[in-house]
């Protein structure tokens, strides 16, 4: 792998680390917003997919489809 491909991949990674510290924070609120939460976990497997798929060379649409970032993911080496 690349630096650029390695520096993307890094990228996603401490985005996906920015989503999952949002839903810590929320879950020792008092307020423990349900869909604010779902959103970032949602936001959180959707960076860490994107970053598996960037290792490995795969290209993807921009969406945010998890089911269809899954689908392209099957197709990493050593996954299936």
């Amino acid at each position: 792998m690349n630096n650029d491909i390695r520096q993307l991949v890094q990228l996603w990674i401490e985005k996906a680390k920015e989503d999952w510290g949002t839903v810590e924070i929320l879950r020792e609120s008092e307020y423990c917003p349900k869909g604010v939460i779902c959103f970032h976990c949602q936001q959180y497997a959707e960076k860490l997919l994107k970053a598996l798929l960037t290792a490995s060379g795969i290209e993807f649409p921009k969406t945010h489809d998890l089911r269809r970032l899954i689908q392209l993911c099957e197709k990493c080496p050593g996954l299936s």
